[in-house]
């Protein structure tokens, strides 16, 4: 009966002993776990800051190109004014030519052929003018932005790089253990 006890004893000894082990193969795992939501963590605020920087960029390129178009469209407006002015003063002079009654008829003919056709001039520059406002006006409705350079990082270089070589969007995030959508910003902005 004795070997019966020793035996059970130690059976529940080596059940202890398993249940120890066990546990401590848990908490090792769920200690890499942790290290690894760390590490995911740390990976998604790295690309987060550099989305931040990369959507500074485009709001500071988008900022330019209106402040571009907003000067030029002031500049053609201001000619625009200037030209109309320039254009009453020569009606005026040609009212002034046509009433005045103390010049010869061929003088007066001449001085008005010379107006008219400064006029004319002027006319044709304002329709320019006129119709370069509209066309600035246009492209600023519709967003039409120049090229500018824009600094890239050497983790956007290495998707550029890599995409280059044939790889997918998906290989792609796998290799550097970036988003998906990540990767789609960065070629998306490239092209």
């Amino acid at each position: 009966m004795n070997q019966f006890y020793i035996s059970v004893i130690f059976i529940g000894i080596l059940l202890i002993i398993v249940s120890f082990v066990w546990i401590l193969y848990d908490q090792k795992k769920s200690l890499d776990y942790r290290k690894n939501i760390d590490e995911k963590k740390e990976d998604l605020v790295a690309i987060i800051n550099e989305a931040e920087v990369m959507i500074d960029e485009l709001n500071k390129i988008s900022d330019y190109v209106i402040s571009q178009i907003e000067a030029k469209n002031e500049e053609a407006q201001t000619t625009i004014e200037r030209t109309k002015t320039t254009i009453e003063q020569a009606d005026r002079k040609i009212e002034e030519l046509r009433t005045m009654g103390n010049k010869s008829g061929s003088h007066l003919r001449q001085e008005t052929r010379k107006i008219e056709n400064v006029r004319e001039v002027i006319g044709t520059q304002g329709l320019h003018l006129m119709n370069f406002a509209q066309e600035n006006k246009s492209e600023k409705r519709a967003g039409n932005q120049k090229e500018k350079i824009v600094h890239i990082t050497s983790r956007q270089m290495e998707v550029l790089s890599l995409f280059e070589n044939g790889f997918g969007e998906e290989e792609i995030a796998k290799r550097l253990n970036m988003g998906k959508g990540e990767i789609q910003l960065i070629l998306g902005i490239n092209k």
